[in-house]
């Protein structure tokens, strides 16, 4: 009678005992066999989540800001995660990796370069599903009402940002992404007509 055994962390072969010559094919399926065992007492390898947490990308020149409050905003919650850009082209980089999971873009208006609702302009068209916050320390309120009039901005946020008075608007924002999608889904999807009729 033969078995396999584990001793410590190592495998050893016990017999009764094996019978010389030794037939080696039944060994290696013995040592394989107890091999499988232990892999399967294992238990199962973790699997990551197959829904990420939405990212909220946050865009401004100013570096030492937005790092302040991206640390508030991560110890205040857990629903959502943060990336800051210190430019638009350096945004734009950003979304061409993870545009497919951003939920919100909140860009400062004045920045070198390309604006903010220039960047906004520019990423709405292969982005439209991603909402967008515009902000500024001025008073840009024409600049911000048409924005919103004309729906290319979800809201306007005046700075200098508060993490406190933050973090509900990003909240509404990402719901507002969540429902954009959803409509989205509804509007594309087959209706139970359509699907009848194609067959």
């Amino acid at each position: 009678e033969i078995s396999a055994c584990l001793v410590g962390s190592e495998m050893c072969i016990r017999d009764s005992c094996y019978a010389k010559p030794w037939d080696i094919n039944l060994v290696r399926t013995d040592l394989f066999a107890a091999t499988m065992s232990v892999q399967d007492n294992a238990g199962p390898t973790p699997v990551e989540s197959e829904h990420p947490k939405p990212l909220v990308l946050i865009v401004d020149d100013e570096q030492s800001a937005t790092k302040y409050l991206s640390k508030q905003l991560m110890r205040m919650q857990d629903r959502f995660e943060i990336r800051c850009a210190a430019s638009a082209q350096q945004a734009l980089e950003t979304l061409h990796q993870e545009g497919h999971r951003t939920a919100v873009l909140m860009t400062d208006q004045r920045m070198p370069g390309m604006k903010g609702l220039q960047l906004i302009n520019e990423m709405r068209q292969s982005y439209p599903h991603i909402t967008r916050i515009l902000t500024s320390a001025y008073g840009e309120l024409d600049v911000a009402l048409g924005a919103v009039n004309q729906g290319r901005i979800f809201r306007y946020q005046k700075k200098p940002w508060h993490a406190a008075s933050l973090l509900p608007v990003l909240d509404d924002a990402i719901a507002q992404h969540h429902a954009s999608r959803q409509n989205c889904l509804l509007y594309t999807s087959p209706s139970p007509r359509d699907r009848q009729k194609s067959r």
